[in-house]
């Protein structure tokens, strides 16, 4: 299976809003290895919902950080958009790689 054709799965799992939590979740964890663009605007899609599960936006938050570590990004506009727990995720993951 290609990396591409990983991360369209992925991704799928994470915006299909009837899949289970615990699927959604993992797709979110998982999609923090990938520096793919649809991977980051799946991720910010559902961390910028503020009806969403906490415990999935934390870890689209985290997946968010990891991403922007790597590439040496970070959004200023988009970290204030994000769910509280996404956006503490993301601050605590930054700080501590700092």
């Amino acid at each position: 299976m290609s990396k591409i054709n990983i991360v369209e799965g992925l991704v799928n799992v994470l915006l299909d809003f009837t899949a289970e939590l615990s699927e959604r979740d993992d797709a979110a964890m998982d999609l923090g290895e990938f520096d793919d663009e649809r991977a980051l605007s799946a991720l910010y899609q559902v961390a910028t919902n503020h009806t969403e599960d906490e415990t999935l936006a934390a870890s689209c938050g985290e997946s968010i950080a990891q991403i922007w570590l790597r590439q040496g990004l970070s959004d200023g506009k988009i970290l204030e958009a994000l769910h509280p727990s996404a956006r503490r995720e993301v601050q605590a993951l930054i700080n501590s790689n700092q």
